[in-house]
């Protein structure tokens, strides 16, 4: 699931869909990798994800609905009665979640997660950066935390 990007112990960590990368990674021995704690892991890339400084893609959309552990016609429905079709192509990225609508997706995370946090409303108006990184601190698997 994660790829070596050795010798500074970096590792990319395909599983969420999105590019993460867990900084001073020490989960490999061998060929084997194992990522300890991967709901606290999980829920650090979350909230990344959520205050992230600009429009979502579509994976970073579909990885949020799926951390609130919800289809595509639930989350739908939340979100003023879109259809899961329509949640289809914003996850694809043939389509762009309107801003008011991502700005709610974003919050309900963060209410999930209990952060004390607000999505400014510049998050969700600025361009997507479709080559935006998650640098994750896994030194630590106990305390993962956000680096940028």
């Amino acid at each position: 699931m994660c790829e070596a990007l050795e010798p500074s112990r970096n590792y990319e960590y395909a599983a969420s869909g999105i590019p993460v990368i867990l900084v001073g990674f020490t989960g490999k021995h061998g060929d084997e990798i194992t990522v300890a704690n991967i709901n606290v892991l999980h829920k650090v890339i979350a909230e990344a994800v959520a205050l992230k400084p600009s429009q979502l893609t579509g994976a970073e959309i579909r990885f949020l609905r799926t951390e609130l552990r919800l289809t595509r016609t639930a989350l739908g429905r939340t979100l003023e009665k879109t259809s899961a079709r329509k949640m289809r192509a914003y996850e694809e990225a043939e389509d762009r979640l309107d801003s008011r609508l991502e700005r709610v997706l974003r919050q309900m995370v963060l209410d999930k997660f209990k952060r004390p946090y607000v999505v400014p409303w510049e998050y969700v108006e600025r361009a997507p950066q479709p080559n935006y990184q998650y640098r994750i601190s896994a030194g630590d698997t106990e305390n993962y935390y956000r680096l940028q």
